[in-house]
């Protein structure tokens, strides 16, 4: 139970950076058309807080 709601934070804190447009670009992978199509377990959540700071 408390790996699933770590999960969900972490999800809602990629979603919160990829839609707040901290950071000024974002590249998805092909076939994918926006934060909804993106496999969020796979994208470290360091690196996305690392390239909204720079």
């Amino acid at each position: 139970m408390l790996l699933e709601r770590l999960r969900l934070d972490r999800h809602k804190l990629i979603e919160f950076i990829i839609s707040s447009n901290v950071i000024k670009a974002v590249d998805f992978p092909t076939g994918t058309s926006g934060v909804e199509d993106v496999d969020l377990d796979a994208i470290s959540a360091d690196y996305m807080l690392e390239c909204a700071v720079n």
